[in-house]
């Protein structure tokens, strides 16, 4: 079993593996299913952990991720099993795209849009990611203009990899990006679990049932609770209401670590919070 992990994880290196492209149409008289995918740096992990479990009890007909949450979430939506993806966490890691606390790559920033980490092999990942895997349901990513940190939707066929890039755009950190002209940047600022696209829909009717996938319990760092109510506020954004759908939330007991573990690539850390996400999932199957 080794061996055959080892065998899947040096292929993930090599290449993605790209699944069926055939696209997936709803059937008439079924409950509409949505996932929605939160923020959370590198506890993302902790997501593929739990679609390993939910994969064979739980299809979604929309997909909705912020930040990492929009990697998984694009891979998700294009077919990726939990297996695939856990590959990928580690392979990124092998391949140094996400520094370590050893190696991790600093810079002096040249403009406000511009972040601290030299982030160009990460956005080069991100570019082969979004190019591995073709979208087989619906799915939208949420990033926030900057400076107004106005809350924005990209739905299915208008994702490139540079909204990806842009949802993960941690200000300061990481390149923040320009699409049409506008600057958008992180898009969990405003709100780390991206409800309000999965609850209205672009196309088709709301779900009936959404799982959240949350990997953030608290906050790793106590301030950023009161920076987020300032940029709520600034933004004029209100947490969407969710009383009409059910809402079934997968989130681990307790903080998966500190901010620096959701900065810094850890395989053994990855791989803990793949098990964790594996455990959560399991325990709530049966509501699903």
């Amino acid at each position: 079993m080794a061996r055959a992990r080892k065998r899947r994880s040096q292929k993930a290196i090599l290449e993605f593996i790209v699944p069926d492209a055939s696209e997936t149409s709803p059937v008439a008289g079924r409950q509409r299913k949505a996932l929605v995918l939160s923020a959370g740096g590198l506890f993302g992990a902790y997501q593929a952990g739990a679609w390993k479990e939910l994969e064979t009890v739980f299809q979604p007909d929309i997909v909705v991720g912020a930040s990492i949450g929009s990697l998984n979430g694009w891979a998700i939506a294009g077919g990726a099993t939990g297996d695939q993806l856990f590959d990928w966490w580690q392979a990124i890691g092998s391949q140094q795209i996400l520094g370590s606390r050893e190696n991790m790559h600093w810079r002096f920033p040249r403009s406000w849009r511009q972040g601290v980490i030299d982030c160009r092999p990460l956005l080069g990942q991100i570019q082969r990611f979004h190019a591995a895997w073709r979208r087989q349901r619906d799915f939208a990513v949420v990033a926030t203009g900057l400076p107004g940190f106005r809350v924005r939707e990209f739905w299915n066929g208008e994702v490139t990899w540079r909204h990806l890039a842009a949802s993960c755009a941690v200000p300061a950190f990481i390149d923040l990006q320009k699409i049409d002209g506008k600057t958008f940047g992180d898009g969990g600022l405003l709100d780390h679990r991206p409800l309000a696209p999965a609850l209205r829909p672009r196309t088709g009717a709301p779900p009936e049932l959404v799982v959240l996938v949350d990997v953030l319990p608290g906050w790793p760092v106590a301030p950023l609770r009161t920076a987020v109510r300032v940029m709520q506020k600034l933004g004029g954004y209100r947490v969407p209401s969710h009383n009409e759908t059910r809402v079934v939330t997968i989130i681990p007991p307790a903080l998966l670590g500190g901010a620096q573990d959701s900065l810094y690539f850890d395989a053994d850390r990855n791989r803990r919070w793949f098990e964790q996400g594996r455990a959560d999932a399991a325990r709530l199957k049966g509501e699903l």
